[in-house]
C-alpha cells in the first residue's frame, strides 16, 4: 500500500467521521432544544425583555413661577405650578412622602461664587384627599400647585423632586448595574430660578 493510497483512504475515513458528528450533533441540539423546550422559553423571555424595553415611564416636567401679594406679617407668597406629562408607555407614580418642592435663596456676595441658604422643604398636600400618591398615566398631563411663603425677597432656586416609582427606579437600577448598592435613588427633577420682589 502506497503513500498515496493511504492518504485517500485516511481522508474519506475523516470526512465520513465529520458528517456522522455533524449529523448526531445536530440531531442532539434538536432533541434537547424540543424535549426541554428551550425554543418556547427562549422566545419568552425575549419578549419579556422587548415589552420592559417598550413600556417606560417617562416624566418631562416643568416649574413656572408666579409671586403673589405680600402676606401681612411681611412674608410672600409664591405659587408654583409643576406640569408632569408622562411621554413614557407605563403608569408613572409620585409618592409625595419622597417627592416635594425646594426652594433655597440664592446669595452673591462681592466677588464672590453664588451661594444656597438654608433649604425650604414644600410637600405637596391636596386640600380635597390628602393624597399620598398621584399617577400620571400615558400621555397624560398633570398639574399640580405649591404655596411657598419666602421670608426674604431676591432671587430663589426652586426645585421640583418627583422619587421615581419603584418600577421605574429598579429598571433604572439595573440599566446603570446598581440593584446591588443600598442607598441609591432615582427621582425625576426640574429646577428653575425666579426673582422674588
Amino acid at each position: 500500500m502506497g503513500y498515496e493510497r493511504f492518504n485517500r483512504i485516511a481522508t474519506g475515513v475523516q470526512a465520513l467521521v465529520v458528517a456522522a458528528a455533524v449529523v448526531v450533533g445536530g440531531g442532539w441540539a434538536l432533541y434537547r432544544f424540543e424535549s426541554l423546550e428551550e425554543i418556547e422559553r427562549a422566545r419568552a423571555e425575549l419578549e419579556q425583555v422587548r415589552r420592559e424595553l417598550r413600556e417606560r415611564g417617562v416624566l418631562n416636567l416643568t416649574l413656572r413661577v408666579e409671586t403673589l401679594d405680600a402676606t401681612g406679617d411681611r412674608a410672600r407668597l409664591v405659587r408654583v405650578e409643576v406640569g408632569v406629562e408622562n411621554v413614557g408607555d407605563r403608569s408613572e407614580l409620585i409618592e409625595w412622602a419622597k417627592s416635594g418642592l425646594s426652594v433655597s435663596r440664592v446669595a452673591v456676595a462681592e466677588g464672590a461664587l453664588p451661594a444656597y441658604e438654608a433649604v425650604a422643604l414644600f410637600g405637596y398636600g391636596s386640600p380635597y384627599d390628602g393624597a399620598l400618591s398621584s399617577t400620571v398615566l400615558p400621555g397624560q398631563t398633570r398639574t399640580f400647585e405649591f404655596l411657598a411663603a419666602l421670608e426674604a425677597g431676591g432671587v430663589h432656586q426652586f426645585r421640583f423632586v418627583a422619587a421615581a416609582s419603584p418600577v421605574e427606579a429598579e429598571e433604572s437600577l439595573r440599566e446603570h448595574g446598581l440593584l446591588d448598592q443600598e442607598d441609591v435613588s432615582i427621582s425625576w427633577q426640574v429646577m428653575t430660578f425666579a426673582r422674588v420682589e
